[in-house]
């Protein structure tokens, strides 16, 4: 469950019409539109290891 507070209308737009397309390469070019925000927006970063997870806020 995502409980980061972070919201972006446009990212679930994106996501939601990936999901529903049948073009692979459209569903692609959506999912990495929206990627692209989360990465220059999203306030943390999750990184996950199966031994050690971390979670890391930019300075």
């Amino acid at each position: 469950m995502y409980d980061g507070h972070w919201y972006s209308s446009k990212v679930d737009e994106l996501s939601a019409e990936a999901e529903r397309t049948l073009d692979p390469a459209e569903r692609t070019r959506r999912f990495r539109q929206a990627e692209r925000i989360v990465s220059a927006e999203a306030p943390y970063l999750f990184v996950v290891s199966d031994r050690n997870p971390r979670m890391i806020a930019p300075a």
